[in-house]
């Protein structure tokens, strides 16, 4: 067997450990908290692994429903559905999630 491409290695790394991996935890305390403050989703807490420092970290901010031209709630919906899926949790779309 030949060995393995590291590039190909590091796309089997589990999701939420590479650079540039985003997801939500929709019902993290602090999210419930903001959507208490808000009034409603207005704001979503998410999570994405960047280098600082120079080492990989778990980082977190906000993003304004009504100002993400970038599509990172999407992004990050799609992240959490992946993490649950490799937990082999139940997983669901948010009732919030953008259109």
């Amino acid at each position: 067997m030949e060995p393995m491409n590291p590039i190909d290695h590091t796309r089997r790394q589990p999701y939420g450990t590479r650079e540039g991996d985003k997801w939500l935890e929709s019902g993290s305390p602090l999210q419930l908290r903001l959507i208490e403050e808000d009034g409603g989703i207005r704001r979503v807490v998410v999570h994405e692994m960047m280098v600082k420092d120079g080492e990989l970290q778990e980082c977190v901010y906000l993003v304004d429903m009504e100002n993400d031209p970038d599509n990172i709630i999407r992004e990050a919906i799609r992240g959490e559905e992946l993490m649950k899926g490799q937990r082999g949790e139940e997983t669901y779309e948010p009732n919030w999630a953008p259109d």
